[in-house]
């Protein structure tokens, strides 16, 4: 039994296929926007472990940005903060012009942290109506100081 290997030169060749990588990279790009606006700031928060032991893990950072759903915050040094665990997010809102309510206090799930540049990303979680609307109020001062010049 022998078997033959011949090929045939008659047969169609294959082109390569032409992308463009731009198009790729928005593509790309465009699965990982959040849908929500992200608002810059430089307004200060703490981000405690225990939300009845203040002086146990209490960090005091900076917010980056915050958006209806989530915040960015960075600390000026070294911090114990583990990804997908809960912590306590506390923000002063008279800085921000609110002043009905000292402070917006909520249960923050940590998706992400930089330890080399100590930044972290995290989700608010089980928001009530009024910390819904107090967040509402955060957003909409923080548009309107970015508007002025």
């Amino acid at each position: 039994m022998s078997v033959s290997t011949t090929h045939n030169l008659n047969t169609p060749q294959i082109k390569p296929l032409n992308l463009t990588l731009a198009n790729t990279t928005a593509t790309v790009s465009s699965r990982h926007e959040r849908q929500d606006e992200r608002l810059r700031t430089h307004s200060l928060a703490e981000l405690k472990k225990y939300k009845w032991l203040p002086f146990f893990s209490t960090y005091s950072g900076v917010i980056l940005d915050i958006s209806v759903n989530g915040v960015k915050l960075a600390f000026s040094g070294e911090v114990d903060v583990k990804p997908h665990t809960i912590y306590t997010l506390r923000i002063p809102l008279i800085p921000l012009g609110i002043t009905h309510v000292k402070y917006f206090e909520s249960a923050l799930e940590v998706k992400w942290f930089d330890s080399h540049k100590y930044r972290l990303g995290g989700l608010f979680i089980n928001l009530s109506h009024s910390q819904q609307q107090i967040l509402r109020q955060i957003i909409t001062s923080l548009q309107s100081t970015k508007t002025q010049p």
